[in-house]
This record gives structure tokens, C-alpha cells and sequence, in this order.
């Protein structure tokens, strides 16, 4: 993600589920990609102006911490007017009310340009249930070469060495 965020295409938005972590949950996942939005736009008068309106109206809960609908409405209000962009969630399995992540990522991308990639194992329903046969795409152990390609190169970044033998077992 690091990779794509220093290019100058579409900006990538990024959030990761840890099991077990206190971030397990859809606001935070919200609040997260927002504070993404808001420090890649800190310059952009059109985006924080938006953004203090939608924070002062009547449809806003007028707390000093946003609501997860305040929350939702900022999304929507940015991603309505920005230009093409991508978020990728990742380890939908570990949110603790995914169904609402869903029903919320739904909703954000059906009034916007934004391309949602949502990750998660094959065990989250409601996800196989709103996202058609046709946008899914089951991994199962065919990227075993691609992560083993990867942590190579990670390995031999961080080592310094010009080669590092290694063996990594990727089955369960």
C-alpha cells in the first residue's frame, strides 16, 4: 500500500483489521479513512470547507466526535466530488460488525467514483451476499507464489545480503 500511496496516481485508501486490536469495528474503520482523506486534502480549501459544513449543519449529530452517520456523510460528501480513487479494506472477517461495514461501503459506493476492495476470508456471509458472483475473487492458495515472490524481496531488503535461502510454509 505503502508502494501505491508514493505514486502520483489515484490516491489509495487503506484500512486493516488486526484480530484482536480495539480498532475492530466499523467507525473506527471510518474514522480511519477519513483521517487518510483529511491529511491528504489539508490544502485543499474545497474539501475543508465541506467538511466543516457537513460538521455544523442540522443533518450533523453536532458532537464533538462524529457519529458514524457523520462519519458516512463526510465519506460521501468527499469521495461525491473527488476524481477516480481506490479504498481497500482489508480483514473484513475480524470486524466486529461487518454487516454494517458492508451496508455502509455500499452505500458510499453507489453515490461515488470510489473503487471499494474489500478483503476478507471466504466466511463473511453478508459480503458473498451484496457483492455479485461476478466482482468476487477467491484466492485460496494460488497467490502462495506471489507472497512467497514478496517476502523474498522483503527479506533481502532488510538483510542486506545479496541472496537469503529460505523456506516458508504457507499451509495450515
Amino acid at each position: 500500500m505503502q508502494e501505491l500511496d508514493e505514486t502520483d496516481g489515484p490516491p489509495v485508501y487503506y484500512f486493516f483489521f488486526r484480530h484482536g486490536s480495539p480498532l475492530d469495528n466499523s467507525t473506527a474503520a471510518l474514522r480511519s479513512i477519513l483521517s487518510q482523506v483529511a491529511q491528504r486534502n489539508v490544502q485543499d480549501d474545497a474539501v475543508v470547507d465541506s467538511f466543516s459544513f457537513a460538521m455544523t449543519n442540522e443533518c450533523s449529530s453536532g458532537q464533538s466526535i462524529a457519529s458514524q452517520r457523520d462519519l458516512t456523510e463526510l465519506l460521501k460528501v468527499y469521495f461525491e466530488s473527488s476524481g477516480k480513487c481506490y479504498m481497500v479494506i482489508d480483514g473484513i472477517d475480524e470486524c466486529v460488525d461487518e454487516t454494517v461495514l458492508i451496508e455502509i461501503l455500499c452505500e458510499i459506493s453507489q453515490c461515488s467514483k470510489v473503487r471499494i476492495i474489500m478483503l476478507s476470508r471466504p466466511t463473511v456471509t453478508s459480503l458473498s451476499e451484496v457483492i455479485q458472483e461476478a466482482q468476487q475473487l477467491l484466492v485460496g492458495s494460488a497467490n502462495r507464489s506471489d507472497i512467497s515472490t514478496f517476502l523474498h524481496r522483503q527479506l533481502r531488503r532488510l538483510s542486506g545480503l545479496p541472496t537469503i535461502t529460505l523456506f516458508i510454509s504457507l499451509s495450515r
